[in-house]
């Protein structure tokens, strides 16, 4: 395949420290979005911006830490298939894009399946059935036992 010979290099306290920046703007993003939500229903609901405000502490804490212990590492990382990561990363970005446009169980559907071909899973018995489990499963903890229904 095209591009499955390539390697890259890169240093592991780069790599560790770039990816912590990168997802410590995420996880502002994702408080900073959360303070747009409604307030709570009732004085003893924590309200709908609670969840993501408390995720996105916690993740920015984690990436304190990602970056504090990157310090110790000397190594270096090779990504063996950039295409591949490339690939996954591009399908990560359609699927937040198409997931207005068809809705979650069918984007989620369509994106399990191309996620695990990018990670080298070609079976498609394999790739169906863990497309249908993964829907299933977040259908039944979500719409069925917590009553939380997904566009």
């Amino acid at each position: 395949m095209i591009g499955q010979s390539c390697v890259l290099h890169i240093s592991e306290r780069q790599l560790n420290r770039f990816v912590a920046l990168i997802s410590a703007m995420a996880f502002a993003y994702i408080a900073w979005v959360a303070r747009s939500f409604p307030p709570p229903f009732n004085e003893a609901d924590v309200g709908p911006a609670q969840l993501p405000t408390m995720a996105a502490v916690l993740g920015m804490l984690a990436c304190c830490w990602l970056y504090w212990t990157a310090r110790q590492l000397r190594g270096q990382t090779e990504i063996g298939r950039p295409l591949r990561v490339l690939s996954g990363v591009i399908a990560i970005g359609a699927y937040v894009m198409l997931m207005p446009v068809f809705g979650f169980y069918p984007t989620s559907f369509v994106a399990v399946a191309i996620l695990m071909a990018a990670s080298g899973e070609h079976r498609a018995w394999v790739l169906l059935t863990t497309a249908v489990s993964v829907c299933l499963f977040v259908y039944v903890c979500f719409d069925l036992i917590l009553d939380v229904q997904f566009p």
